[in-house]
């Protein structure tokens, strides 16, 4: 610390990009979950005659909640079912503690409560390459062709549409094509000037190699993401810039991501600024001003455009 101290006394500008992701540096999004079942309503098979069947069950009912959380839009129903699904299968690899466990059987009733530690940026990067985060409440068209699909594989792929918020509609792009052909799928998607393809024995990974390619692109992403550039100046050391990138992290209902891009010390003392990626600005714009307010701080926050020039006002 001495040493960063004296080179930022120096005057020297200090390059860091240092990526915070929403709760980076808080890594699990709390989930309160509380059960009940009559076990008269539900197949042997399906009741929690152990405290293990009813975890199992609580475990993607957290991570299914701590993903509606997540996403900037609301999921409707359709959409919400199909993650479910998907989420179902990886839901104790999401998971990464609980406590205050109960599990209380009486005639008639089973009950189960826990708090769930979900490990929210490996849910979050999934709902990314799905393109969920993306969609949510507001979906995206695109032109669906396809070759030698079978019912069962037309309800594959009608599930996927849903999971990642895409519908075919009359447009020219994005164009999906689907060939499935000797045991294997081949996905191509085009669109303006850009065309990915995949092949692969099923269409969960073909599907989500080509789409994930879609939605990384940052012209789709702005449909929920803004980019905006922090400043914030007048800590007398360098651990008031440590704090408020702790603060950036823990505020992930209006920033996705934060990037401490350079330090330095001035006249004001020590100055920081960030490149955020914003899904709420209003809300931001709140938060940042009462945090400098009490900590009476200099701050700006102004929009970046794709190439990271500020925008136009």
């Amino acid at each position: 610390m001495t040493d960063l101290m004296g080179v930022l006394a120096a005057g020297i500008l200090v390059v860091f990009g240092v990526l915070i992701g929403g709760t980076a540096n808080a890594l699990a999004g709390m989930q309160q979950v509380v059960l009940e079942q009559n076990p008269a309503d539900h197949s042997p098979r399906g009741q929690w005659t152990t405290a293990d069947k009813a975890r199992n069950v609580a475990f993607v009912k957290a991570v299914v909640q701590e993903a509606e959380a997540i996403v900037p839009g609301r999921m409707d129903p359709a959409q919400r079912a199909a993650v479910r699904k998907e989420l179902a299968g990886a839901a104790r690899s999401l998971v990464l503690s609980y406590a205050g466990e109960r599990y209380t059987r009486s005639p008639g009733r089973i009950r189960y409560q826990a708090e769930v530690a979900v490990n929210t940026p490996q849910l979050k990067a999934r709902l990314k390459k799905w393109g969920t985060f993306y969609t949510a409440g507001n979906a995206v068209g695109f032109r669906l062709e396809t070759q030698g699909l079978t019912e069962e594989q037309r309800r594959e792929v009608s599930h996927w549409q849903a999971v990642s918020g895409v519908a075919p509609r009359s447009v020219d792009a994005p164009a999906l094509q689907i060939v499935a052909r000797d045991g294997l799928w081949r996905l191509e998607l085009r669109t303006q000037g850009q065309r990915w393809s995949h092949s692969a024995p099923g269409v969960a990974t073909a599907w989500q190699e080509v789409w994930s390619r879609y939605f990384a692109q940052s012209a789709i992403q702005a449909r929920v993401v803004d980019r905006m550039r922090l400043e914030v100046s007048g800590w007398p050391t360098v651990e008031g810039v440590s704090g408020w990138s702790t603060l950036l992290g823990e505020w992930d209902a209006s920033v996705d991501e934060a990037e401490l891009v350079t330090m330095r010390l001035d006249e004001a003392g020590v100055q920081a600024r960030w490149v955020l990626r914003v899904l709420d600005a209003a809300r931001l714009k709140q938060q940042v001003s009462r945090a400098a307010s009490r900590q009476k701080l200099d701050f700006a926050l102004e929009g970046l455009d794709a190439q990271g020039s500020f925008q136009a006002p």
